[in-house]
């Protein structure tokens, strides 16, 4: 999709240029023409800079362009946050390290995410999603992230929703649920599928929301036809039940998954079966994920326990 130099570290680089140039272009230079926020200090002069940013993003890197480019938002940015934090703006501080750390993304050096303001801020028409590509975890990121899917056109946003679940997956796995659950139910608002589906579900499960996240599972089965995607959301609707203590719904669900060839429900089955002292089926199940997947480590090691549980080796008869 993108054509990469003849070095490869300098190839990856300007593939990642070339992409966030995309997206900025997408972001400021056909905006609607909307009010500016309240409280947004000199929106003019930012809409200015934003715009500075997709030019460097769209020049070659290493060219006099781009360093002409680069030099003078790095000088700017500078000068930008010393004001701001001689004058206490916290949201004029945000901005300039968002921009400082778009500026390290172009020139392929390594940045830490920008943090919370210390308070709420307005965004401008297009600021949410450049935020949102470099903002770290908080509140701010999440409001970002809605501002950057409402204002999506149908080119940007598919880009736009990789953002959103990689931020909620992160988000989650920190066991910062409030912001995970946001940012899962927006994506999920945008595209309602099985992935997102099942991301949304997980961080329910998480909150200990067992019921909830088998409405949303059992909503999206009934809204899927194709048999893998369905598959999946089975299995992971039995796992909800099995949560939430509905076994014999449970047992439905995964049946029905690994009816349609999910090795997922297949292994939910099998450490059901071992945990309930069901030895036979344990070791067929296990067996049967191994001639599927010879090398994958779960089901060798539930095989391995299941033979411990019993008396001799699996027979024919286990099956």
């Amino acid at each position: 999709m993108y054509r990469f130099a003849r070095d490869s570290a300098r190839g990856g680089r300007r593939g990642a240029v070339e992409l966030l140039g995309v997206l900025l272009l997408c972001a400021f230079p056909a905006l609607p023409a909307v009010q500016d926020p309240a409280g947004v200090a000199n929106p003019a002069t930012w809409r200015e800079t934003w715009g500075d940013l997709a030019r460097l993003a769209e020049s070659a890197p290493g060219s006099t362009a781009f360093q002409r480019i680069w030099r003078e938002l790095d000088a700017l940015e500078a000068r930008r946050e010393r004001s701001a934090r001689k004058s206490h703006d916290r949201a004029e501080v945000f901005r300039a390290r968002v921009l400082r750390a778009h500026l390290s993304r172009l020139s392929g050096t390594p940045f830490r995410p920008v943090g919370e303001p210390g308070g709420e801020m307005a965004f401008l028409p297009g600021e949410g999603w450049i935020a949102a590509q470099v903002a770290g975890p908080g509140p701010t990121r999440v409001r970002a992230m809605d501002e950057a899917l409402s204002q999506a056109s149908a080119e940007n946003l598919r880009v736009r929703l990789e953002r959103g679940q990689e931020v909620s997956e992160e988000d989650a796995r920190g066991l910062h649920l409030d912001w995970a659950l946001d940012e899962a139910r927006l994506i999920h608002e945008y595209a309602p599928d099985g992935r997102t589906a099942s991301l949304l579900a997980r961080v329910l499960g998480l909150r200990g929301e067992h019921g909830e996240a088998a409405k949303v599972l059992e909503h999206q089965v009934a809204a899927t036809r194709e048999s893998a995607e369905r598959a999946g959301l089975l299995a992971e609707l039995g796992k909800a039940r099995i949560a939430a203590g509905a076994d014999a719904a449970a047992l439905r669900e995964l049946g029905a998954a690994l009816a349609l060839g999910s090795q997922d429900a297949g292994y939910s089955l099998a450490t059901r079966a071992l945990s309930r002292g069901e030895i036979a089926r344990a070791r067929a199940l296990f067996r049967a994920l191994l001639e599927e997947e010879p090398s994958a480590a779960p089901a060798q090691r539930g095989y391995g326990l299941a033979l411990l549980g019993g008396a001799g080796p699996p027979s024919r008869a286990d099956g």
